[in-house]
């Protein structure tokens, strides 16, 4: 196994309490090799909050060498643990999600998924397998909502060049409701909205569920949307 780095403000399995916020100011921030900020529950409390300002760039890419742990932003509630979801702030000229890298505010436990929202200048580039994850997995509560604004900007995801789940934006609930999914841009490629089914390797939005959320894609330039299939691999 590897140890991994990172930051950690967690409840830990058996804790009660709160998990703690983390505030970043930055020019440019990277996050690569499996490392996390992670303000995730898996005891008894809320996931906590997570706000991060690069004037430049974030760049999530890759994992573990074992391929074990994911680089990325997470407030999650982890199984057996009991809270919500917290929320994640990305203000930022340009995201990057590379690699197996995610963003993830979901629950695998008892409580709702958090929210995510997105302040994009420039572009969100989403390649190989990435995912923006507020969705639960396998229990009756709720996904989160994830809202995407970059109206002067645009939201790319590359199709995959190996196996995997694609590069999804998903907050589904297969047992209870999904949250809403909200992208305001000036051009949206690559993405389509469908179920994000484990393995399909296509790159889906998704806000199903037992009653399923809203996906709501405003386009400001309505020549700038095209599907996976008309999106290029390399930019």
């Amino acid at each position: 196994g590897y140890f991994v780095c990172g930051i950690f403000i967690t409840v830990a399995q058996g804790a009660i309490g709160q998990g703690g916020s983390f505030d970043v100011t930055t020019s440019n921030l990277s996050i690569i090799n499996g490392a996390p900020i992670n303000a995730s529950t898996s005891g008894e409390g809320d996931g906590g909050t997570i706000s991060i300002y690069a004037s430049e760039s974030i760049t999530l890419d890759g994992t573990t060498p074992d391929d074990q742990f994911s680089s990325g932003i997470f407030s999650i509630v982890a199984q057996g643990a009991k809270g919500q979801g917290g929320s994640i702030d990305v203000t930022t000229s340009n995201l990057s999600i590379l690699n197996d890298a995610a963003i993830n505010t979901g629950t695998s436990g008892e409580g709702d998924g958090g929210s995510i929202t997105f302040n994009i200048s420039d572009v969100l580039t989403l390649r190989e397998n990435s995912t923006i994850s507020t969705q639960a997995f396998d229990t009756n509560f709720n996904g989160g909502d994830i809202i995407i604004n970059a109206e002067d900007g645009f939201v790319v995801a590359f199709p995959n060049q190996n196996e995997g789940n694609g590069n999804d934006i998903v907050t589904r609930s297969p047992a209870g409701q999904g949250g809403d999914i909200v992208i305001n841009a000036q051009g949206l490629f690559g993405l389509e909205e469908r179920s994000a089914i484990e393995g399909n390797g296509t790159n889906d939005i998704d806000a199903s569920g037992i009653v399923s959320g809203n996906v709501d894609i405003n386009v400001l330039n309505p020549d700038a949307i095209e599907g996976a299939n008309q999106l290029p691999s390399n930019p």
